[in-house]
Order: C-alpha cells, then sequence, then structure tokens
C-alpha cells in the first residue's frame, strides 16, 4: 500500500496530520465476510482522535462543511459570513449541497455569492419555504413492470436505452454511445464542442476564487482528459496533475493499476461499475480537469456545469464552464503532491460527475458511493474512519443511526460509513458490485424528501443473497418493528465491523 499512500489525500483538503491526541479503542476481531478486508485499517495508527472544541464544531457544522482541519473552516465560515448576501439563518439552512455543487470538503458555491451558484442556493431556499414552486418531478416514459425494472437496477442501461446510445467498437467506456449519438440522434443537433491544440489558451470560470481566467491546455491524456493550468500555475501543479491523469488512466500499464478482471484502469473500471460520463448533456467526450487557485485546499465538481440546460444538452452558445469540469486546486497539490493520491481525488469526483448525470444529489450516499469507489471498488484499501471528520471511537461508530441522513447530526460518517456500507454489500455473495452502484444512484429528487438518507435502501436489501428480481414488485417501508431487511443489513454490517 505504500505505493499508493504516502501522505494519501483522497479527494482531501490538507495533508495527513500524524500526531494523535487520544488512541481509538481495540476493536474486537471478527470473522464474519468483511474481517479480512478490515484487518488493516484496523490495526492502522491512524485510527486517532482529533479533537475539536465545541465551538469550533458548531462553527463548521452551520455552514455545512465537512472538514477535519479546523483552522480551513474557520476561515471558510468567516469569509462566508462576510460575503453572503442571504441572511445567515438561510445560508445555514439552505439546501445548497442538495443541487448545486458536490465538493469533497467545503459547500464551496455559498463562498462566492456573486454567481451563479449562490443565486441557486437562494432559490432552492425558497423552494423550501414554498415561496417558488418547483419543477414537476420527470416521469418514466412507461408505465410497465420491466421499465421500472431497468430504471431501479439498471440506470445505465435505462438511459442509454432513452437516449439510444449504442456503443462502437474501440469506444472508451465512460463515453460508450457518443458516436452513435452524433451521428444518429438529434440530441446534439450536430454540434460537437472543439478544443484548441495543446499550448493554446482558453477562459474558463475560476470556481475557488472567482473570475474568468486564461487557462493553457498542457496536455491530452488518454484521448480523453483536458489538463488546463491557469496562469500562475507552476511547474509543480502541471507535473502532479499530467502524472495523475495518467495513474488514473493506466498510462503506465501497471499491474497494481487494473482494479479488477477485464478493467485496465481507474477510470474504466468506474464507468463500467457506475455508468457513463454525462456526455449526452456536454456534447463533448473530454474531461476538464481545471488547476486553479481556491484560496483553500480542495477540489470538487459541480453538477451545475453539465447539466445547465437539462434537460436539453449543451450547445454553440454554451459558455466553456458547460462540460465535465473537475477543479483541482493549487493549495491541494502544493499540500499533498503525492500524483497517487490526486487520481484517487479524480476518482473520487469523477464519480461525483457519474451520479450527477442521473439527476442533482446530495446526501450521505452521494459521498458513500464515491468514497466506496475511491477505495474497494478500486481494489484499494478503505479511506481510515477517523480522516475527514472521523469518529472520536469505535462505540459512536457502532451506535451509528445509518439511514438518518441528516448533515448536522451526522456529517461524522458522511463518507466513510456509507462507503464500507457498500463496500460490504458489494460482496458477490450479497448484492455484488453493480447492485450495490444501483442502490447508491438511486436517488429521490424531490427536496421534502431529501433528509431522509433511509431512502429505497430496503427495496435493495431484501434481495441480499439472491439474484435480481425478474418484476419489479414495490414494498411498503416497515417504520415500526425490527424484523425486515434493512435492520437485519446493518446488524450483519455492524458485526462485520
Amino acid at each position: 500500500q505504500a505505493l499508493f499512500f504516502p501522505g494519501r489525500a483522497a479527494g482531501a483538503s490538507g495533508g495527513w496530520d500524524p500526531s494523535p491526541r487520544r488512541a481509538a479503542p481495540t476493536p474486537v476481531p471478527s470473522g464474519m465476510a468483511m474481517g479480512r478486508l478490515l484487518a488493516a485499517l484496523l490495526a492502522s495508527p491512524v485510527f486517532v482522535a482529533l479533537a475539536r472544541p465545541a465551538a469550533q464544531d458548531a462553527a463548521i457544522l452551520k455552514v455545512q462543511t465537512f472538514d477535519w482541519r479546523p483552522d480551513l473552516a474557520a476561515l471558510f465560515a468567516t469569509n462566508l459570513a462576510a460575503a453572503s448576501t442571504l441572511p445567515a439563518e438561510r445560508v445555514a439552512q439552505s439546501p445548497s449541497a442538495s443541487g448545486m455543487l458536490v465538493t469533497t470538503r467545503h459547500v464551496v458555491e455559498e463562498a462566492s455569492p456573486k454567481d451563479d451558484a449562490i443565486r441557486e442556493v437562494a432559490k432552492r431556499a425558497k423552494w423550501l419555504s414554498g415561496q417558488q414552486q418547483q419543477p414537476p418531478p420527470r416521469k418514466l416514459d412507461s408505465d410497465d413492470s420491466a421499465t421500472f425494472l431497468e430504471a431501479v437496477w439498471d440506470r445505465p442501461g435505462y438511459r442509454n436505452r432513452r437516449f439510444d446510445l449504442q456503443p462502437t467498437d474501440g469506444e472508451h467506456l465512460c463515453f460508450a454511445g457518443f458516436a452513435h449519438m452524433l451521428s444518429n440522434t438529434d440530441r446534439c443537433n450536430g454540434w460537437v464542442r472543439q478544443y484548441p491544440p495543446v499550448g493554446d489558451t482558453v477562459v474558463f470560470k475560476n470556481t475557488g476564487v472567482g473570475g474568468y481566467n486564461p487557462f493553457t491546455l498542457k496536455a491530452v491524456i488518454a484521448d480523453h482528459i483536458n489538463i488546463w493550468l491557469e496562469e500562475g500555475s507552476s511547474e509543480l501543479h502541471e507535473d502532479v496533475s499530467i502524472k495523475a491523469a495518467k495513474i488514473y488512466t493506466n498510462q503506465y500499464d501497471l499491474e497494481e493499476l487494473k482494479p479488477a478482471e477485464g478493467s485496465d484502469s481507474w477510470m474504466e473500471h468506474e464507468c463500467k461499475i457506475m455508468g457513463s460520463m454525462p456526455f449526452m448533456y456536454t456534447c463533448s467526450d473530454r474531461i476538464n480537469i481545471l488547476v486553479q487557485k481556491c484560496g483553500m485546499s480542495n477540489a470538487w465538481v459541480m453538477q451545475s456545469d453539465y447539466l445547465r440546460n437539462y434537460p436539453g444538452p449543451a450547445t454553440a452558445e454554451s459558455p466553456t464552464n458547460h462540460d465535465i469540469i473537475f477543479y483541482m486546486c493549487h493549495e491541494l497539490l502544493d499540500d499533498e503532491p503525492n500524483p497517487y493520491a490526486a487520481a484517487n481525488t479524480f476518482a473520487h469526483e469523477l464519480a461525483h460527475v457519474i451520479q450527477g448525470g442521473f439527476g442533482y444529489s446530495f446526501t450521505a450516499m452521494t459521498e458513500g458511493g464515491a468514497t466506496w469507489l475511491e477505495g474497494p471498488l478500486l481494489n484499494l484499501s478503505p479511506r481510515p474512519m477517523v480522516y475527514a471528520w472521523g469518529f472520536q471511537d469505535w462505540n459512536r461508530i457502532l451506535a451509528a443511526h445509518i439511514y438518518a441522513d441528516t448533515r448536522e447530526l451526522n456529517a461524522r460518517k458522511f463518507y466513510q460509513i456509507h462507503g464500507m456500507f457498500l463496500a460490504y454489500l458489494s460482496q458477490e455473495a450479497l448484492l455484488g458490485a453493480r447492485a450495490a452502484s444501483a442502490l447508491q444512484n438511486y436517488q429521490t429528487f424531490e427536496d421534502a424528501n431529501v433528509p431522509f438518507g433511509r431512502s429505497a435502501y430496503d427495496y435493495y436489501l431484501r434481495y441480499v443473497g439472491s439474484e435480481r428480481p425478474h418484476e419489479f414488485d414495490p414494498l411498503t417501508i416497515d417504520v415500526k418493528g425490527v424484523g425486515f431487511a434493512f435492520a437485519d443489513a446493518l446488524l450483519n454490517y455492524r458485526v462485520a465491523m
């Protein structure tokens, strides 16, 4: 593991602080299926408690940030309070992350109140208060059982059929169906986004510090990843970001970077299990890595970039940021110049791009899916439980109510608990990787339902240990008893932990 994780920063801000404040209690070994997977994790010295004064905890929670470095979070909170055009109580309550921006550590769009994102936050706040009507949810194109079954168990397949995305020989799995879409459908009306040659400059919006700045195309990796560097980027920023893209796509042809049989890279396996990139909304077959100054050590994607014209695609009039874009901060690369860590960050954030291709979402399971992807799904070790707002001790982990997705109350398990739950369920004897991905990818897109993370888990979990159903059979969730599939799964998961 030393090859991958000297100072690992899986989509994270800052480097690892090795100094323990208080040792975590030693867990009881288990012989369950997850025992071996968790054994190395439990024995690791990184299980330490990072204590924080209660006042700092409250300040961080107030702006819905998830950062284990209180100095950065406090600075972010101060900047937000000074800049925001929304009332303080509305900022604290707004469901900003549920629609506009998926980040690994911060709800970044609230830091730039004069851009489009903060206006979207205000609009969503009005939805919640009833001042503005939310758009009606899109309905399935058929009411038959087979359509429901496909939409629930194979969302990528359902979307491919709806858009008539038919893969052609030689296409990368992340963009499978792109050529057929352009040639045989009217989805993009003959338009496809064009990019300049390497060395040329294009103006993009910097979503970190704000403003529109020139970015130079420094490299195109594996035909599908553009590396753009903002003016003022250093040689280190260029070197690490390019190496990270080569690791993510396994241009080095290393066996250690082939996560599963039949998958030659992290990128390929990610799209094989989770689904393709949302190219049907961008009319492009490129991922754009924008290396920029952010004012914080972080990385993120914005679902509003590629869903700007939802349900329609980008057009010739669309701005340059209406594309598949991943924002990588100078500060993160300075703090953690390990290209393997940066590549793992690519994987985590691009998982959010794939998730967003099925609709705006930000719940505990949204982050859980990306955290599962960055570790066990790529055949890597799990993210340490103490990392990024980890638990103070294992008793709190065992007592956690995984299904209650209230950001203020359970942000500490936001990533790791759900990611490891998916790792547990993805064993072939339980649900398997594809069904576990279907579970994490299924979302309710009505704000009134977003806080309740239990969601549709019961539906999937009643099929643990059995094959996928042949007919769609909905169920009524048991909210009173304890003899139901979700309770059984949580109990088994706890024993495995």
